[in-house]
């Protein structure tokens, strides 16, 4: 579907767990201009390979799912978020 639309998919992945990297890899090469960035550990270049992947434009609409453990809010946003509610 994000083929069609003409939309990337980009996955950024860090920590300790595995991931299906030939299939994540295999659903980036297939949308146009997807990439992959596997950071074991949270390595030096994760920060600024999310940075990347989030500042990307393009299509019309995005979603960005955080989680957090029980008991953690998000605090504050910060960068080029639009048609967020008022507080």
């Amino acid at each position: 579907m994000a083929t069609g639309l003409g939309v990337p998919i980009d996955v950024v992945a860090g920590g300790g767990e595995d991931i299906n990297a030939p299939l994540l890899a295999q659903m980036c090469r297939a949308s146009p201009g997807g990439k992959l960035w596997a950071h074991p550990g949270y390595g030096a270049t994760f920060p600024s390979a999310l940075r990347a992947a989030l500042q990307r434009r393009f299509g019309a609409a995005g979603v960005l799912d955080c989680r957090c453990s029980n008991g953690l809010k998000l605090a504050q946003y910060l960068g080029p978020v639009e048609g967020l509610p008022a507080k």
